[in-house]
Order: C-alpha cells, then structure tokens, then sequence
C-alpha cells in the first residue's frame, strides 16, 4: 500500500498545474490582442485607401472642369464626409484647390487631404 505523502509518483500537483493554466492564459491573451490590434490597424488601412481614392476622384474633377467660382461643396459617400473647396491666392491666374475627406475610427475622426493649384479660366477662354 502506497502512502499519501509518496513522492515517488510521476504526476502534477495542483500548484503545477494552475501555474500552467496562468502561462497559458496570459499567452492566448497576447495572441488575442495581437489579433484584435492587427484587425483594426487591417480596418483603418483600408478605410485610409477608400479615402485616398474618393480625394484623387474628387480633385481629378476639380483640376479638368473650369472654376466658374470660388467656394465649396460638401457631400456624403458611405462613411466618408468629403468637402471641395475652391480658393482664390495672392496670383490672380491661380486657384487653390483641396479636397478633405473624413471618416471616423474607433471614436476619432481620421483625415485624409490632397491641395493643389490650377489656372483659373479667364473669360475669354
């Protein structure tokens, strides 16, 4: 008959075992964060693309269509904000334009700018 207190036995104790259970729990907490961390950074690189994209659209139009005045136009497109403006500078042949499109993220507003200048049309062209 074998006495409770032999140590001769090749099992784990109670303590070895809730270490064991501890390390492994804290590493699938790290591999769960690492997950949820590359998630998000996946969601804000794309939504960083869809802007990219709808800005360049916009300014296309802005520098191929004449500037019949100065000012600007807002809209919606999904969960993107965007606004064109259309600025008058210090040369009278040259308009500003910029195009802001915005988007929220994890309780922030993300932002995405494209400015540049163009000929303004003279009347007589």
């Amino acid at each position: 008959m074998t006495s409770p207190f032999d140590h001769t036995r090749s099992s784990f104790t109670l303590v070895e075992v809730l270490v064991a259970l501890t390390v492994a729990s804290v590493g699938l907490l790290a591999v769960f964060t690492a997950l949820r961390m590359a998630g998000a950074t996946a969601s804000l690189v794309h939504n960083q693309e869809q802007a990219q994209r709808l800005a360049e659209r916009h300014m296309t139009s802005l520098l191929v269509e004449r500037i019949e005045h100065m000012g600007s136009q807002k809209g919606q497109e999904g969960i993107f904000a965007w606004e064109d403006v259309t600025r008058a500078t210090k040369d009278p042949d040259l308009a500003e334009v910029a195009v802001t499109v915005q988007w929220p993220h994890q309780g922030r507003t993300m932002r995405f700018q494209l400015v540049s200048l163009r000929p303004v049309a003279t009347s007589g062209s």
